[in-house]
C-alpha cells in the first residue's frame, strides 16, 4: 500500500507533500530529520493501490498547493541564492519590484545609497540588513514574507551575513 502524506502548519497550510511504501517509518525520519516537523500540527494520509498512482498525485499536489518546504516540482521554490539574486537587481537596477517586495526593495535601496562600504556586486550587505530588518519591514509594510524570512534564515545567508555584523543600518 502506497501513501501519500501532508504536513500542514497551525494556519492549516500546507508545510510538505510526500510519498512512502512503509508511512510511519518515513515520518519518524521526518521527525529526526525534517526542518518542518516542528511546525506540524496535523498529517493527513491518502491511500494508493500503486505506486505510479502516488507518484503522479505526489507531483500534482506539489505543483497545485505549492508547499512550503517542497523543492521539487515546485514552482513556487526558490531558494536562498535566487531569491537574493532577484532582490539585488531590484535594488541596483530601475526595474519595479512586485508588489510584495515594493517597500523591501525601497528600504534596501536607500540604505545603499547612504552606505558608501556597500559595493554594488556584494550579498553581503544585503544578507545583513533582511536578517536584521525584514521582520522590521514585513511588519511596517503589512506584507507577509515568509518566503523571504525562509531564504534569509538559511545557512548560506547567514554565512554570508556574518562578515557584516559589525556594521550598523543607518
Amino acid at each position: 500500500m502506497e501513501v501519500l502524506y501532508r504536513f500542514f502548519d497551525s494556519e492549516d497550510k500546507l508545510l510538505y507533500v510526500g510519498i512512502s511504501s512503509n508511512w510511519q517509518q518515513r515520518l519518524k525520519q521526518h521527525y529526526k530529520d525534517s526542518e518542518f516537523y516542528w511546525e506540524t500540527v496535523r498529517i493527513t494520509l491518502e491511500h494508493y493501490d500503486r505506486r505510479e498512482d502516488v507518484e503522479a498525485a505526489e507531483i500534482k499536489a506539489i505543483r497545485s498547493e505549492g508547499p512550503k518546504y517542497n523543492k521539487a516540482y515546485n514552482p513556487n521554490f526558490e531558494d536562498a541564492t535566487k531569491h537574493l539574486t532577484r532582490l539585488k537587481y531590484w535594488v541596483y537596477s530601475d526595474l519595479i519590484p512586485d508588489a510584495k517586495h515594493v517597500g523591501v526593495i525601497e528600504e534596501l535601496r536607500s540604505l545603499y545609497l547612504l552606505d558608501t562600504d556597500w559595493e554594488k556586486k556584494t550579498a553581503g550587505p544585503i544578507s545583513y540588513y533582511l536578517l536584521e530588518m525584514l521582520p522590521v519591514w514585513a511588519n511596517k509594510y503589512d506584507v507577509d514574507c515568509s518566503d523571504c524570512i525562509n531564504a534569509w534564515h538559511s545557512q548560506q545567508i547567514i554565512t554570508w551575513a556574518e562578515s557584516f555584523k559589525g556594521k550598523k543600518c543607518r
